[in-house]
Order: C-alpha cells, then structure tokens, then sequence
C-alpha cells in the first residue's frame, strides 16, 4: 500500500444477501464449467475471461473507494492590519517610529510569502480602513483590536481570508476580553525596550466610582520614570502632579503636588470633593518634563458619579452588639446609604450616630412615636431587646410604616423574637415566623447554611453562591417558629437535625419584613475576603429589596457582570422577576439599539430558578447601546426596564507605551497563529507553513467511476472469451 493511500469498502447490500448472492455467482461458475468441460479439452483457457468478468462485478458490487491524503498548498488572501493609532508615532527606537517600522515589516513581507498566498493591507485604529487612507481628524487616535476584529468578523471578511496578519504595539488594555477570530492570528509586536526610553508615565489612578455630594474623596496616582541619561534623570526631583476637573471644554486644577521621582517610582494622595450631584469628569496629569519620549502617557481621565445619599437607613437598638459595628462598617462603604444609628447609653438616654440630616432632630427623645417621623426613613434595622421596651405608639407607627411601603429588618439574638417576649405584641404580625410562647431561645454551636431552594435566584442573593456554598455557617441560630403563609425562606441552617429558616421575608401591606434569626451573621466579615465580601454585598442587596430601590423597578431588578464594557466583549445582565409576583404567564421582549440600528440578544432562563433569565449581548463597536426591556402579562405590559451602556475603551490612548507582548502572544495561540517581535520577522514564513500549509485534505475515488477503465476492462474481456470461443470452433 502507498503510504497515504487505501482503500474503503463501501457496500450498499445488507451483508447476508451479498454472502448469498456471491454463493449463487460461486455455483454459477462451477456450473458453466462443468458444462464447457464437456465440450472442450481445455476448458480454463476459454472459461477464465468469463471468470475475471464476474470478479470485477462482484468488486463493483462491493463498492471500493480509493482514499487519497495529501498535503493541501498554501493559497489564499492573508488581511494584513496595520495599526496606525496614536502611540505608534512613538519613536521609540530614536529614530523611526513604530509605525514607519511596521509599513517596513509589511513591504518585506510581500516578497516572502509561502505558496499562493496574498496581501489585502489595511490600517486600524479605533476602526478599520484601506491602506493609504488619510485617518479621521482627531487630536489622538485610539487602539481598538477587539473591537476591530469583532467588526471585520461581523461584516464576513474574516471568514474569506486565510490568515490575519496584526502589527501592533498592544494598545493599552488587557486583551484577555478580545474573543479570538475564527482564522489564525499572526501577530508583529512593533515596539522597543522601556530600558532606553527617557519618560514619565502615570501608572495607574485609583478613586471610588461613586461618591457622596459635598464628601471629600481620595485620588490616588502612582507614577513610573524611567531614565536612560544622567540629565534627565537629574530633572526627576520635583515633577508637578495634579488633579483637574474638566469645567466647559477646559480644565480646572483641584489639587497638585510637587513630588521626587529621582527613585523612579512614587505615589501620591489627593483629597477631593465633588460638590455638584451627576457624573463628573477628572484627570491626573503630570506636567511635561523637558526631554520626555512622549506625553501621551502623562494624562489619565477618570469619571466620578456624584449622587446624594438616596437610601436612608435607620438603625435602632437599647443594648449595643458586635452586628452594630459590623453592618455600620459595611453599609458605609456604600455611598449611596445614609446610615444613620439610635441607641441608649443610660436609663433612657439615646445617642445618635453617623449621617444626619433636617428633620431627625425627635430621634433624640428615642424612637419615634408617629408614624410621619418614620417617614424620613426607607429602611429600619431593628436590634435585639425585650418586647417590654417597646410602647404602644412606637409599635402603632412602626406597623404603619411597613404598611405604607416601609422596609424592616429584626435582628435575631438573646433577647429576639420569642425570647424578647414578642409573642403577644403588636409586632407579632411582621415576623416571618409565628411566634409562639415557649419556642426555644438562642442555640450556640456550629451551624452548616445553605441557599433554600426557594430564594435561588432572589435579589438579596445574588452573586452569594460561592459565600454560602463555602462559608464558615453559623455559630448561632435561634429557633424562631414556623414560617407565616406567604413568607420565603431565604437561607437555611441544619440545627436539630433539620432544617431551619434563619434569613426570611415577607411582605405586609406594601411593604416588606427580612427576619434574621442569628446574631453571628457578623463572624463573616473576619472569615476570609470571600465571605467578607459577601457580607457587605447581602446587606446592601438587601436594604435595596426592601426599600424597593434596586435597579429596575418594583416587576423586574437587573444586575449587571461589570460596570464598564469595552468594544468587543460581551455583557451578561441577570434579570429576576419580584419575589411576590408569580413568573407563570410573564413574558420578556428584550431590545438593544446602536444609533437606532439593531444589535442581538439572547435571553435565556436561569435554570431551576423561574423567576430569573439571562440576557448576553456583546457590545462589538464602541458607543452608547440603548438597551429595553419589557415585561407583559399576556397582552398588558407590567414594567419597562431601559438603560443607556457607554462602550468604549477604559484607557486613554498611550497610557502603557510598553508593547504588550504577553497579551498578543496569548491571542495568537487562541487564534491558532503566532507571536513574532519585529525583529524575528523572518519566522513568519515558518509560522505560516505550520499553521495554514500543513492541513491534510483526503481525496476519495470511487474505482468503478473513475474514469471508463472498468468499462473498457470488461469490454476487453468479454472481447477475449468471444475471440477463444471461435478458435475452438464453439462460436
């Protein structure tokens, strides 16, 4: 057999009627002969064409295909993209700049390519155009690969090309997002060593998303040098840094610093406040040192959104404990919670703490007694003491706050509950369990939790799995009664051999209750960052529920995977319908629009959980994508959902002038293609025959249709035996 060659039977005839069928050939031919031995002397020499006849139709029925692999020529188009942005002016090497060079790499590449293959050249920055096309008027061009290549795979011309070819230093951004193309990626990294560069670069800008109005705020700005000669290295000791507000077109200087980056490393601190409310534009700049490489990399933007605090939260206890200092800790840390604590210091003393605001000035009589002074609340946590300490009217107004929308949470403890005494009071109705005389009090021990089966996929829960699959549990439960008709089991612990509801909810009148049954929820924040984490995002999902105040509305909540998206990767938004409403018969029609032109989502159910879909949809060009969602109950629409998601790139052009070297590498591979430097151009050839010249094609050839040769081979045959038959006088 000739290596790479063989051969397949292919036979259409069920296997036992061809073993017949060859039987009956077989006593056919023994029969022909014994009746031409009977008038021949000789009958093979006459009887052997007729035999080789039935072989050969016999092999026809049988169906033999000749198998035939061989190495596939490299042809086709490669789509060579050049990328043309701002940093690749750089001269980096002191002499040519990195774009000058990469045009280079590609003229040496023309004359070099294997086999057929060809060169469709274009240029790149934040889009995608011929080759010698003058590039859009703008102050700095940006580096967009993700986006880029999504566009190009869009529009169908990745899928015609045999390869893409990519010069470029990197952009600025991570490429771990970029999703690689469905063809090879050979990428040029074009772009020099930092060890001989003469710069100054702002590394990295730390500052909250979100502040409070008229809250100072800290703005940290790191800073990297580097220095390749005494003299500028010499300059190095008092750079100016500063912190500008963009202010109608212009910038306006909030705060500067004169600092030493003679070590090449520094960071410096500033201290910021915000006082008009929406989102508000930075930058941490450095001025230009004299002789610098370039000054791209001295300006780093960043957005701050300015908002008031919109979710006050009132904490009310008689006796301090551990869960106080924990749950104000971590409600802090969101600025959009006004948390505000009342407690008692002696006999009836109250002390106020944290955020104040006009009206709160009764709190210092202790709780209030009406219900209009509850009012300046959206949430209230209650602590754990005895009923007794309650008086009529506190209960009246606070069972009237619930009533008209209000939220509350009743902590569990020593003093909760029924062990508070609570079973005969007016707050007994707003507990999610019944409370009844004798129930046991406050258990310590060790106690696994769990996500009930019913609170998968609830608001207050989400993005909890990997805390509550492997927290530390609880070291205490109390064990409060069984759940009230209409309540939700949220989270469970095993105590007494079962399993018992420790968080729960529900709503009354139209407002809503969370009960939590422990006073060592608090434990978490001192188990690792994991469950530290977890604590702070429980408390503040759920101060939100039971306000009413999440993102969407009172029918659908929405959460998002990230906060900023950047051409090319894809969004996933978890969309949950509201605990008290039944998802039986509800309907979704999800929406998403760039420059009133429509892009695809996808919006699938979340598994077990009925109530939850999500919904992915990748954001391919940068822009702001107006997206809509509606929720219908057969023809009437429940709610409607929208928002506006800015898509662009979270670095300004040339922030990281150093090449990214190991982020195209990784690309390449998950490409299928390769990593060369501009000064390993010469492997590109060898990279091409490995990954687009070694494929194996496999040629199959029928034998009985190739060509008339069975045919001619028969008619020989039968022309043979008719020539014998008549030299033996038997014609």
């Amino acid at each position: 057999m000739i290596p790479g060659q063989s051969i397949q039977w292919r036979g259409q005839i069920d296997p036992l009627i061809c073993g017949l069928l060859v039987l009956g050939i077989g006593v056919g031919l023994w029969w022909g002969h014994r009746l031409l031995a009977g008038r021949s002397r000789h009958p093979w020499r006459l009887f052997w064409p007729k035999v080789a006849v039935t072989l050969i139709l016999v092999l026809v029925l049988f169906e033999p295909v000749w198998t035939v692999r061989q190495k596939a020529g490299i042809h086709g188009s490669l789509l060579v993209l050049v990328d043309s942005s701002s940093s690749m002016e750089v001269r980096d090497d002191g002499k040519e700049s990195r774009l000058v060079r990469a045009r280079h790499v590609v003229e040496r590449l023309r004359g070099s390519l294997p086999g057929r293959l060809g060169m469709d050249v274009r240029e790149f920055d934040t889009g995608v155009r011929k080759a010698g096309e003058p590039p859009p008027a703008a102050p700095v061009r940006g580096t967009d690969i993700g986006g880029c290549l999504a566009m190009l795979e869009q529009k169908g011309e990745l899928a015609s090309a045999a390869g893409v070819v990519l010069l470029t230093d990197g952009g600025d951004e991570s490429l771990d997002e970029v999703r690689a193309p469905p063809v090879p990626v050979h990428v040029v990294g074009i772009g020099g060593s930092p060890d001989g560069w003469n710069d100054v670069a702002i590394d990295q800008v730390q500052a909250p998303a979100t502040v409070e109005k008229g809250v100072g705020f800290d703005v940290d700005v790191g800073l990297v040098a580097h220095g390749a000669d005494g003299r500028f290295s010499g300059s190095l000791n008092a750079v100016d840094v500063r912190v500008e507000r963009d202010v109608d077109g212009g910038a306006e200087v909030v705060a500067s610093q004169k600092i030493d980056l003679s070590r090449k490393r520094a960071r410096v601190r500033f201290k910021v406040a915000a006082q008009d409310p929406g989102l508000q534009r930075f930058r941490a700049r450095v001025v230009p040192v004299a002789g610098e490489l370039s000054e791209l990399n001295n300006v780093r933007p960043f957005a701050v959104n300015v908002q008031k605090r919109s979710l006050h939260v009132l904490y009310f206890t008689r006796e301090l404990g551990v869960e106080f200092k924990a749950l104000r800790a971590e409600l802090g840390r969101d600025p959009g919670i006004a948390f505000t604590a009342l407690f008692r210091t002696t006999s009836e003393r109250f002390t106020i703490q944290g955020d104040r605001f006009p009206g709160d000035d009764m709190l210092g009589a202790g709780f209030p007694r009406k219900r209009e002074e509850l009012a300046l609340f959206d949430c209230i946590v209650i602590g754990s003491f005895e009923a007794s300490d309650w008086r009529a009217d506190q209960m009246k107004a606070l069972l009237e706050f619930v009533e008209d929308g209000g939220g509350v949470v009743f902590l569990g403890g020593e003093k909760s509950f029924a062990a508070g005494g609570y079973e005969k009071t007016a707050l007994a109705p707003l507990f999610p369990w019944r409370i009844e005389e004798g129930d046991a009090g406050l258990l310590a021990g060790s106690f696994p939790v769990s996500i009930a089966s019913v609170g998968l996929g609830h608001p207050m829960l989400a993005g909890l799995d990997r805390a509550f699959s492997g927290g530390p549990g609880l070291a205490s439960v109390n064990l409060a009664g069984p759940l009230r008709p209409g309540a939700v089991a949220l989270v469970e612990a095993q105590a007494r051999d079962r399993a018992v509801a420790v968080v729960a909810v529900q709503s009354y009148g139209r407002g809503r209750v969370l009960g939590v049954a422990s006073n060592t929820l608090w434990q978490w924040t001192r188990a690792g960052e994991v469950m530290r984490v977890g604590y702070g995002i429980f408390w503040r999902q759920a101060i939100r529920f039971l306000s009413g105040k999440t993102e969407g509305g009172r029918v659908l909540s929405v959460s998002w995977d990230k906060e900023h998206y950047r051409p090319g990767e894809t969004a996933v938004a978890t969309v949950r319908l509201g605990a008290d409403r039944d998802a039986e018969g509800v309907r979704l029609s999800p929406a998403l629009t760039l420059d009133g032109k429509s892009r695809p989502v996808s919006l699938d159910p979340g598994g077990a959980d009925r109530r939850t879909w999500t919904a992915q949809m990748r954001f391919g060009e940068r822009g702001t994508y107006e997206i809509r969602l509606s929720a219908y109950e057969g023809e009437q629409l429940l709610e409607t959902y929208e928002r506006d998601v800015l898509v662009e790139a979270l670095l300004p052009e040339g922030s990281k002038l150093e090449m990214r070297a190991g982020d195209l590498r990784q690309l390449a591979e998950r490409s299928g293609g390769g990593y060369v430097s501009e000064a390993e151009v010469a492997k590109l050839g060898g990279n091409f025959a490995a990954t687009l010249g070694e494929r194996t094609v496999a040629k199959e050839l029928p034998l009985a249709q190739t060509g008339p040769y069975f045919a001619l081979l028969v008619m020989g045959l039968l022309a043979m035996e008719w020539w014998l038959r008549r030299r033996s006088n038997l014609v």
